[in-house]
């Protein structure tokens, strides 16, 4: 990162980032964003047939699966690599379906301000949310 511009408060949690056709999250420089300015975590992160890892290639080469990353650096303590089970991702429907490890996994984010999903239904009042951009309705 340049040392020009100035990182802080920023924070990503609930977030699904799934089925990237690499094997590998790059992070270039030290890591040094994660140092304080920046907070990742409860994020999921799937990879179809292997599990992610993180590779950086300066001050020094990193190739380590994203729960040793996050061991290393405070990143992702609570992160997950789990196939998010979306309703039909093909179509583009990424609603979690029934049964995803997802559902009730993520941080409560209502004292940040978040109150609604995508779908602009209202998130919980209390308790977890579900990690990705819809709050899983169970069917009634």
């Amino acid at each position: 990162m340049p040392a020009s511009v100035a990182v802080s408060n920023i924070v990503i949690k609930n977030n699904v980032f799934a089925y990237f056709p690499s094997i590998a999250i790059v992070e270039d420089g030290d890591f040094n964003m994660w140092n304080g300015r920046m907070v990742l975590d409860l994020n999921d992160w799937f990879r179809a047939g292997s599990p992610a890892k993180v590779r950086r290639w300066s001050p020094a080469s990193l190739d380590k699966p994203l729960s040793q990353w996050a061991l290393n650096f405070g990143a992702e303590q609570h992160g997950l690599e789990a196939d998010p089970v979306f309703v039909n991702p093909g179509i583009g429907d990424v609603h979690l379906a029934q049964g995803s490890l997802l559902i009730n996994a993520g941080a409560n984010l209502i004292n940040a301000g978040v109150v609604l999903e995508f779908d602009r239904n209202p998130r919980p009042a209390t308790g977890a949310f579900d990690i990705g951009a819809f709050q899983h309705l169970a069917a009634t």
